[in-house]
Parts: C-alpha cells; sequence; structure tokens
C-alpha cells in the first residue's frame, strides 16, 4: 500500500459507517470494468482452485460469471 492510499484509509475510517458506505460506493464506480493482465491472470487460478475443488467434490458454493459478478456489486 502506498503512503497515499494509507493516508486516504486513515482518513476514511474516520467517518461514520453510512459515510464510509457511500465513499466505497463511489470509489468502486470508478473502478474499470476491463481487467489488467495480471488480474484476469489471478482470477483464471482461483477459477482453476475451484474446479479442483470441485473435482475432490468439495462444495464450491453458487459460481458467477464476471460479468454477473460485476453487476451484483455495483447494484448492491
Amino acid at each position: 500500500m502506498t503512503s497515499r492510499v494509507a493516508k486516504m484509509l486513515e482518513l476514511a475510517a474516520e467517518l461514520k459507517p453510512e459515510e464510509r458506505a457511500e465513499l466505497a460506493d463511489e470509489l468502486w464506480s470508478t473502478v474499470p470494468d476491463e481487467l489488467s493482465p495480471e488480474w484476469q491472470h489471478e482470477l483464471r487460478q482461483r477459477v482453476d482452485e475451484m474446479n479442483a475443488a470441485d473435482a475432490r467434490g468439495e462444495p464450491v458454493g453458487e459460481a458467477l460469471t464476471f460479468d454477473e459478478m460485476m453487476r451484483r456489486v455495483r447494484t448492491g
């Protein structure tokens, strides 16, 4: 975490819960829909891990496409 982000986090922690939620929502709306290659790789690894767990018979929960996950996060 950069010192700039750490300072913002420190300031945000002083907000009321409702204000923090509002700030989080506003910040989330600025995140681009396109993922960097690094994040794409990370998500592929996680999906592979979930698939491996499923192959062993372990429950993996409800699987969502990335688009569905983003829709749910953005609409609350």
